[in-house]
C-alpha cells in the first residue's frame, strides 16, 4: 500500500487517523498499520482474540497505557471476557514475577530445562495425581 494512502485506509478502518500516526515515519506508519490490520485484528494461526490476550499481557508487564486499552478493546470484540482478559494478565505477572526471580538467584539455566524434562516425563506418564489434577490433558507435550 501507498504510503499516501495509508491515513485513507486507517480513517476507513478505524474511523479516525489517531494523531500519533499522523506524525510517524512514512516507514514505520507502514509496518504499524500493516502489522495492525494484516496481523493482529484478523485472525491468522491464531485467533485475533488470542493475540489481543496475549498482547494484554505483554503490555501489562510492559506497563503501556497505551496498549492495554487497545488491545482489552480488541480482545473484547473478538468475544473475550473480563475472566479471559484478568487471566490473560494474571499469567503475564506470573511469568514477569518468577523470570524476575529465576534471574535474580542466577539459577543454572542447564539445571532448570534438566528439570523441567522430569517434570514432562512425570506428567506425561499417566500418574494418577496428575491426571487428578489435569495436568496430563493440560500438558500435550514438553519437547526439550
Amino acid at each position: 500500500m501507498a504510503r499516501q494512502e495509508i491515513p485513507n485506509d486507517i480513517e476507513a478502518t478505524l474511523g479516525i487517523v489517531p494523531e500519533f500516526m499522523e506524525g510517524m515515519a512514512d516507514m514505520i506508519s507502514e509496518h504499524t498499520w500493516s502489522f495492525l490490520k494484516d496481523f493482529l485484528m484478523i485472525d491468522t494461526a491464531l485467533s485475533a482474540k488470542t493475540k489481543a490476550l496475549i498482547g494484554i499481557g505483554s503490555a501489562s508487564t510492559l506497563r503501556c497505557d497505551y496498549w492495554v486499552p487497545f488491545l482489552a478493546g480488541l480482545a473484547q470484540l473478538g468475544g473475550a471476557s473480563d475472566e479471559e482478559i484478568a487471566e490473560a494478565i494474571t499469567v503475564a505477572s506470573g511469568v514477569a514475577r518468577d523470570s524476575v526471580y529465576l534471574n535474580g538467584i542466577a539459577y543454572d539455566q542447564a539445571t532448570f530445562m534438566g528439570e523441567l524434562a522430569q517434570v514432562a516425563e512425570h506428567v506425561q506418564s499417566g500418574d494418577e495425581h496428575c491426571q487428578s489434577q489435569r495436568l496430563g490433558s493440560s500438558v500435550i507435550s514438553l519437547q526439550i
